[in-house]
């Protein structure tokens, strides 16, 4: 008898030792600034229990940058909160929103805590932006500016580029919501309908690179 309940704790102890395993591809990328890098990866959560997961994201980025992360319900910029059955699969990612201007690298750690066992793991994503544009290039004289921001109804889009471009607007995945070639300058209105809320990115692509501005769009 008194094996049989050593036997049940050692399976208990087992079982909560091994809360969280990891799938990841990647967890390194290299951009030209004002690119994106995304990451997707399995949260596998072995345990035969209902756990609910903290989920809380520490960065260190350049000024500029925008750096999230995802469940399959929601994005987020610190903190969200899971609950999966184990033993079961949640699709995570991690997301980096460069712009067209800074250089360097960006870490961004994201850590998982069992509130069951109270087992913390981590996984930790980098992104270096490195532009290998010569100095003596000509710098661009791309331009773009939004009124009103964050807005609700309709965003004002003025820009200003050095011959021909595309206009460009993506979602927080990368998804390209909108696109249109330009010439010069002039005056986008931006009116969402089949889009949900959230943050968007104005991006404009000329020959001397990409200028990019965030957009909050509330519904």
């Amino acid at each position: 008898m008194k094996n049989s309940i050593l036997l049940l704790v050692l399976i208990a102890i087992v079982g909560f030792a091994s809360a969280f395993e990891f799938d990841v591809d990647s967890t390194t990328a290299e951009v030209l600034p004002g690119e994106n890098a995304n990451f997707e990866f399995d949260l596998f959560v072995p345990d035969r229990m209902i756990d609910t997961i903290d989920i809380y994201l520490h960065n260190d980025i350049p000024d500029g940058w925008t750096a999230t992360a995802c469940t399959p319900w929601e994005c987020f910029f610190e903190h969200a909160v899971i609950v999966i059955a184990g033993p079961d699969t949640a699709l995570m990612s991690a997301h980096f929103i460069t712009d067209a201007i800074s250089h360097g690298t960006g870490t961004m750690a994201i850590v998982f805590q069992s509130a069951v066992s109270g087992q913390t793991d981590s996984v930790i994503f980098t992104v270096t932006a490195e532009s290998y544009i010569a100095e003596s290039k000509i710098p661009s004289r791309t331009d773009v500016s939004l009124y009103p921001n964050p807005f609700n109804s309709s965003c004002r889009i003025k820009y200003s580029i050095d011959g021909n471009g595309e206009f460009e607007i993506l979602d927080i995945d990368g998804k390209i919501v909108y696109r249109e070639n330009i010439v010069g300058s002039g005056i986008l209105h931006w009116n969402p309908t089949d889009e949900h809320s959230g943050i968007y990115f104005v991006r404009i692509i000329t020959n001397d690179g990409i200028v990019q501005k965030k957009s909050i769009y509330l519904r």
